[in-house]
């Protein structure tokens, strides 16, 4: 299967929000989704979510062998493994301190 280049949109705005991007990274990393490049991290408050922290964001590029829903699969696990808590639309979004095994 040839490999598809997509763009993947990453956003923190509770805790140690760089680190857990930079997990993110490394596990989709091991899902086989490399990072090919990453736009500069920004902050910014967060619009339509009252008095929450502000974010840091960041877009970056992959390339991946999976078709559209499967590379969303594999994403959404990723959130999976860090714990993420999804309470609500336009709620921050909780992901959990967790250590990585070097697995």
């Amino acid at each position: 299967m040839p490999l598809t280049t997509a763009y993947l949109a990453l956003g923190s705005n509770v805790g140690p929000r760089l680190k857990q991007m930079r997990s993110a990274l490394q596990l989709l990393d091991k899902q086989g989704i490399p990072t090919l490049a990453a736009a500069p991290v920004y902050e910014n408050r967060a619009i339509g979510m009252g008095e929450a922290d502000p974010f840091l964001n960041t877009v970056i590029k992959v390339q991946s062998k999976f078709d559209p829903e499967a590379l969303l699969e594999r994403c959404l696990a990723v959130e999976v493994r860090l714990r993420r808590v999804r309470s609500e639309v336009w709620a921050p979004r909780t992901v959990k301190k967790r250590k990585l095994n070097s697995n």
